[in-house]
């Protein structure tokens, strides 16, 4: 979803803080033709950790 925004070139990776648990988390936000964060757009905060919680066979865990 964040790419398929007009005008979205790439995702830029934040480290962040979730702030009700204090743990550790990402933050993706589309970035603009010019460079720019797009942070009126679609911003993914909710992020699932992995290995915890990923697909035990896929190769991107070995």
């Amino acid at each position: 979803m964040i790419l398929k925004q007009e005008g979205c070139i790439g995702i830029r990776i934040y480290d962040g803080q979730h702030i009700d648990t204090n743990n550790e988390n990402r933050v993706l936000v589309g970035v603009s033709e010019n460079g720019e964060d797009m942070t009126s757009g679609i911003i993914v905060e909710e992020l699932v950790p992995c290995p915890a919680k990923c697909p035990q066979n896929s190769p991107l865990i070995k």
